[in-house]
């Protein structure tokens, strides 16, 4: 009986992760940013994009010390990034965005559990996904992914390469997501 439940349990897993082709709708490339900014901004933008990068990288390898160190790196550098030129628009978005971006950036800092790390990083990555979703389309590629099995819902993350590597769920289930 235990191992039916657990070949269920294993079977529902393997369902709720495995990537539906049929169903998704194929991406279309941002070709003109919902709001306008200057190009040195989006210049700006990709440096921050990589701290964050950065940061999720480390909460994929579950790596809860390198985490705290990438988050302050990426506030340190948030922090150092002057804007200017921005309409009272893109000034709106950004700055609610950047504040979210902050706070998080903090929390994780001052956490030491990668599963506590990783419930900041969903905050954190949802303004980061407004961000390019405001003023995209940039230089490289970034791709909105998303696990389906995070805390009884879904949780998004943005991500240089188009393969999946969760930073939500790490090697327990590396590749669960879209």
């Amino acid at each position: 009986m235990k191992t039916t439940i657990t070949l269920f349990a294993l079977l529902l897993l393997t369902a709720a992760c495995g990537h539906n082709h049929e169903s998704a709708a194929p991406a279309e490339p941002v070709v003109e940013a919902r709001v306008a900014t200057p190009d040195a901004f989006k210049s700006g933008l990709e440096a921050q994009l990589d701290a964050y990068f950065a940061l999720k990288d480390v909460l994929v390898a579950t790596k809860a010390d390198s985490a705290a160190i990438q988050a302050a790196a990426l506030k340190a550098s948030l922090e150092a990034w002057t804007v200017e030129g921005l309409s009272a628009e893109a000034d709106s978005v950004w700055s609610a965005n950047r504040s979210v971006v902050l706070e998080k950036a903090a929390a994780i800092t001052g956490l030491t559990d990668v599963e506590a790390q990783r419930f900041e990083f969903e905050s954190l990555s949802m303004a980061m996904i407004e961000v390019v979703e405001a003023f995209g389309p940039l230089a490289n590629t970034v791709y909105r992914q998303t696990c389906p099995m995070v805390r009884g819902g879904s949780a998004d993350w943005l991500a240089e390469e188009e393969q999946i590597a969760n930073p939500y769920h790490g090697s327990r289930m590396l590749r669960c997501g879209d």
